[in-house]
């Protein structure tokens, strides 16, 4: 069954979401100060080119509010936990195949979080999908909910060979996308496309590779890739996507350093911007420049990891032995050192474009905090243990 709510922002009561935070055991205060910024809104419309006197919402989140999306999903964890209640009643079955009163249940739960959070449903665009349901059941249904009958789609790609041109057009946007936020199409790129559509554990994006994807799903052929062998610093790495991905980038060397700038041609200073010292190269930025090396040696030790920083190539050999085995410390290394190498790129960037120093002191604190933000059960003991600032 999909379902949409029509209007879900403007819809949701303001008693409601008060009541949800509430239950979720928010502070008194806090919820004072989220319902003070629901409720004080008011509007005015524009009416032969003059504005009305302003009137106040009885209802809704606002529109592009930073507070929104997250209100919403509370919302929505209503629903989720009344779902979740249903599997306490023995007959209920989340994947009915044709079992009507599993099917009453279900849309019934809906409309009681309908009737209490004011979003309704949108009739135009709820549908409901069978398989292996016979089809007076599948009229008896839809007669009692209501709503129409869905039909999954058969999408041509898979079943006739895509040209060449279609492939190479559609992965031209998708690479543009990637590396400069834009769909105009550029030749920008940090990595080869083949490089980006390999698997993680090969060094890649796991992107798909559009022309291969055509061939597979008609041919169900599967690629082999050699392993890169820091794949499993990067791999089931729960740290932020955007840490994971500047380290996949420098670990393939192809960060806009400045030694490689200089080897394109461009007139540029060379001298590392942390620490005005050596030239700046991947090996020298992130573990031998003093900046990069005052970090590590703080967040090292509060890892609980007794040894110095080594080089690249050394830390990256180390990185792969200790993180053979799936254990809690390992998790919180490979995040660290995702983090780690995030900060310190933008640091240097930060400082090249927009003059702004941060200290190492506080970038570790910043890193430590996010850690801990990211915090999983299987993290969970250890970062508890580890609740405290290296400097």
């Amino acid at each position: 069954m999909k379902l949409d709510m029509q209007k879900a922002y403007d819809s949701i009561e303001w008693p409601f979401m008060e009541q949800v935070l509430n239950a979720l055991a928010f502070p008194d205060k806090f919820v004072k100060w989220v319902m003070t910024c629901m409720e004080t809104v008011t509007y005015t419309v524009m009416i032969n080119g003059n504005l009305t006197k302003p009137f106040e919402a009885k209802k809704g989140l606002r529109q592009g509010d930073p507070m929104s999306p997250f209100l919403f999903v509370l919302a929505m964890e209503y629903l989720t936990r009344s779902l979740k209640t249903l599997n306490q009643i023995p007959d209920f079955n989340y994947h009915p195949k044709g079992d009507i009163g599993s099917i009453k249940l279900l849309f019934q739960c809906f409309m009681e979080f309908s009737n209490a959070s004011g979003l309704m449903i949108n009739k135009h665009k709820i549908s409901i999908f069978f398989g292996g349901v016979s089809q007076a059941d599948q009229e008896e249904i839809l007669e009692l909910l209501g709503i129409q009958k869905g039909e999954l789609p058969t999408y041509w790609a898979q079943v006739f060979v895509l040209p060449k041109k279609i492939t190479k057009l559609i992965e031209a946007m998708c690479r543009s996308f990637l590396w400069t936020g834009e769909g105009s199409i550029s030749k920008k790129a940090l990595l080869a496309w083949e490089k980006v559509c390999l698997p993680k554990s090969a060094g890649g994006f796991n992107i798909m590779n559009i022309a291969v994807w055509n061939k597979a799903a008609i041919c169900k052929l599967r690629g082999r890739f050699g392993k890169v062998s820091w794949r499993r610093i990067v791999f089931h790495n729960t740290g932020c996507p955007q840490w994971t991905f500047i380290l996949t980038v420098a670990a393939h060397g192809k960060l806009y350093t400045k030694d490689r700038l200089h080897k394109w041609g461009l007139q540029v200073d060379q001298k590392c911007v942390l620490c005005n010292q050596d030239n700046e190269t991947i090996h020298h930025l992130f573990f031998e420049c003093t900046y990069a090396k005052a970090l590590w040696s703080a967040l090292l030790p509060w890892q609980i990891i007794r040894r110095p920083v080594a080089g690249w190539d050394e830390e990256l050999q180390w990185a792969e032995k200790k993180t053979k085995r799936n254990t809690a410390a390992t998790e919180l290394y490979k995040m660290a050192v995702a983090a780690t190498v995030y900060h310190v790129w933008q640091e240097r960037n930060t400082r090249i474009f927009q003059a702004k120093v941060t200290g190492w002191e506080a970038v570790s604190k910043k890193i430590i905090q996010e850690i801990h933000c990211r915090s999983t059960k299987h993290t969970a003991g250890i970062l508890h243990r580890l609740d405290w600032y290296p400097v």
